[in-house]
């Protein structure tokens, strides 16, 4: 008896750790045969050993298949969402009926209350990286002379950025004691990572219209050079600068930050994501819907607190920025997932 119980544990353990149908079929039957060769033996003798051989071979079979598409399928979903360039464009949908994934966390400003870091550094990304989770986000200002900094306010410590020089910001500096970065600083950091988070590049609205699209063209030429194009996705409270980024990136995930649009609306433009405020949500809760049967991602923020953090899993949104990546994401793995 201990054998036989020893022999269906086993059983178990090789049938559901099949990954596609194919090795579940193979696997299921092997498994099967050899579970009703030993139950049709203590049954039957002989006779009850070859029937129950094929008997098991066939439900045996059977049973692997099952598992193995079942696990072939979330492989194929996960792979799907997780494909940076695909994560908001999901191809495999289909439109009457949007698919659910986790929500995932996205670090607002990098991790920067984490011990030697400040909002947008390099520490403050590395930090985040260091995580594993599912993305950093930053902010880029256009200087004068056409620099890309990266930097949250329009000013900091009395200098505007979209109003001085490259050299200006260069001598300002972070509250950790880091120079403010210019883009391509923090792009070598996400070339040479090995994490699997990616960046979350938000071109800040410029006075200008057009400074917002020149913005947007310098970022995605550096981030094309730096060679990370496969890990970064892009958000802007400027239409422009999500409209210059999709006809330069056509199958790059842009979303939209302002608010002021359905997911509708912001679908008409091309850009295949939103990225709203959670008083937004609050007030259209029904657009999280809309946006995913338009096959677009839903992003909210800045969500910090334990309870809004739930509130917005439960209506489905795709992705929270937080400036708590930790508890954010010990909240979604430990009681949602």
């Amino acid at each position: 008896m201990k054998k036989l119980i020893l022999f269906l544990a086993v059983a178990v353990l090789v049938t559901s750790s099949c990954s596609n149908r194919s090795e579940g079929a193979v696997n299921g039957a092997a498994v099967g045969s050899l579970l009703g060769s030993v139950l049709g033996n203590i049954v039957g003798g002989y006779h009850g050993d070859n029937v129950g051989t094929l008997v098991g071979t066939v439900a045996g079979g059977a049973v692997g298949y099952s598992v193995g598409s079942a696990s072939e399928r979330r492989r194929e979903a996960r792979s799907n969402y997780y494909a940076p360039q695909g994560i908001m464009v999901r191809e495999t949908l289909v439109e009457e009926q949007p698919v659910s994934y986790p929500t995932q966390t996205i670090a607002h400003r990098g991790f920067w209350r984490a011990e030697g870091a400040a909002q947008n550094s390099k520490a403050s990304l590395k930090k985040a990286l260091d995580l594993g989770i599912w993305g950093s986000e930053i902010d880029v200002w256009m200087t004068t002379d056409n620099h890309v900094m990266v930097n949250h306010d329009e000013t900091f410590q009395g200098i505007t950025v979209q109003d001085t020089t490259f050299a200006a910001c260069r001598k300002l500096r972070l509250s950790n004691g880091e120079k403010m970065p210019e883009l391509k600083d923090l792009l070598k950091v996400m070339r040479k990572t090995s994490s699997p988070t990616c960046l979350v590049l938000e071109v800040k609205r410029h006075r200008d219209p057009q400074r917002s699209r020149d913005c947007a063209v310098a970022s995605v030429e550096a981030v094309k050079k730096a060679g990370v194009l496969d890990r970064t996705v892009y958000i802007s409270f400027s239409m422009e600068a999500c409209e210059t980024i999709h006809q330069l990136l056509p199958s790059a995930s842009v979303a939209y930050l302002s608010g002021d649009l359905s997911p509708e609306e912001v679908h008409k433009k091309g850009i295949n994501g939103i990225d709203y405020h959670i008083n937004v949500f609050r007030q259209h809760p029904e657009w999280v819907e809309e946006a995913h049967r338009l096959r677009m991602s839903v992003n909210v923020w800045t969500v910090d607190k334990p309870l809004d953090i739930i509130e917005m899993h439960n209506l489905g949104v795709d992705f929270i920025t937080t400036n708590e990546p930790t508890r954010c994401d010990s909240i979604l793995t430990r009681t949602i997932r």
